[in-house]
């Protein structure tokens, strides 16, 4: 799993592991396994790769009873959350245990599930961020509203975008087509199964998660590991859209989080076209490698109107934040300035 820390920053991190190999601690990761690979599968394992990288040791979510013990007094644990789903009450337990031994905790919180699915314990969540020394949020809006519903105590930094490492980048970018890529699970997209637009959408997922299709306009792109998929998308428009209208759980839920498609995509060097409202917008408007659109129902005249002129540059802009996403920059910029947070 792990990896040489890349060429431009070797001398840094180095420097940087040598200073905290002198502290009397030891930082560790926790790994929770996910059956998620397109998603948050990969964005778990390449936080472990980048963590090792600042000298941090992975241990297993489900091995904790064997290595709770090794704890020790001013350690690091840096404590992706939640585990999965429905985790909150032992999530929150593990969080307690390792506070006991005296260690620092970073929480990196990569989803807040109560302000997604009602069923969430709020509490427990509320509790276990509440509880860490420093939070990594994903974007100012969620650790906006963490502060609002109660964590107070913790100092809060952020991770804009999350990295998704490739061993090689793409040369060239995409190529204008007039064509709508979703790549993840569909069942977030209840437009997919029913594909009203002229511009075809290209699905990419688990073939037993592709809906069958309605029309013509709507086909299978294939599964692929995610350290290959950016290569296979070659050409058309990344669809950042989970929810087909502005309200709802979901929708309302983009405008606080970041989706790791938005990294793969940037990857693929297409452009990207993004819920407005969603919180990465700005950061897609920002790198201009997009556009943002209202609706799903926006997207034929906005595909009619784009020259390809503009599309080539907008995926020439996508294509360049590659080495950044592909080198573990924000995995790496949030740990290290959480730790200079505690």
């Amino acid at each position: 799993m792990s990896r040489r820390p890349r060429t431009f920053e070797t001398a840094l991190v180095s420097a940087y592991i040598i200073h905290y190999n002198k502290l009397n601690m030891t930082k560790y990761v926790i790994h929770a396994q996910s059956h998620t690979q397109m998603t948050s599968g990969k964005a778990r394992e390449d936080l472990d790769v980048v963590a090792e990288e600042l000298g941090y040791q992975v241990l297993e979510e489900s091995q904790f009873d064997d290595w709770k013990n090794q704890i020790r007094p001013d350690d690091i644990v840096l404590f992706p959350f939640p585990n999965k789903k429905g985790s909150e009450a032992g999530d929150l337990f593990m969080i307690k245990t390792i506070l006991s031994f005296s260690a620092k905790i970073i929480t990196l919180a990569y989803n807040v599930d109560y302000l997604r699915y009602p069923d969430a314990d709020r509490a427990s969540i509320i509790e276990a961020l509440e509880n860490s020394h420093v939070v990594i949020s994903m974007t100012e809006k969620m650790a906006e509203q963490l502060k609002q519903d109660g964590v107070t105590t913790p100092p809060i930094t952020t991770l804009g975008l999350f990295d998704y490492l490739l061993d090689k980048t793409k040369k060239t970018p995409a190529n204008y087509k007039k064509e709508i890529i979703f790549a993840g699970s569909p069942y977030k997209v209840p437009y997919a199964a029913n594909w009203t637009n002229k511009t075809p959408l290209k699905v990419y997922s688990r073939r037993e998660e592709f809906p069958e299709p309605n029309n013509g306009n709507l086909s299978y792109g294939g599964y692929f590991p995610p350290e290959q998929l950016p290569f296979e998308i070659k050409d058309g428009f990344g669809l950042i859209f989970d929810a087909d209208s502005d309200t709802g759980t979901f929708a309302e839920y983009q405008t606080m989080n970041t989706p790791h498609k938005a990294s793969l995509f940037l990857n693929a060097g297409v452009p990207i076209l993004v819920n407005r409202r969603a919180a990465v917008a700005n950061i897609i408007l920002g790198l201009q490698a997009g556009i943002a659109i209202d609706s799903v129902d926006d997207i034929d005249d906005v595909i009619k109107s784009l020259s390809k002129e503009e599309y080539d540059f907008m995926a020439k802009n996508a294509l360049m934040a590659s080495p950044l996403i592909a080198n573990g920059y924000f995995y790496r910029k949030a740990i290290i300035s959480a730790e200079t947070l505690i």
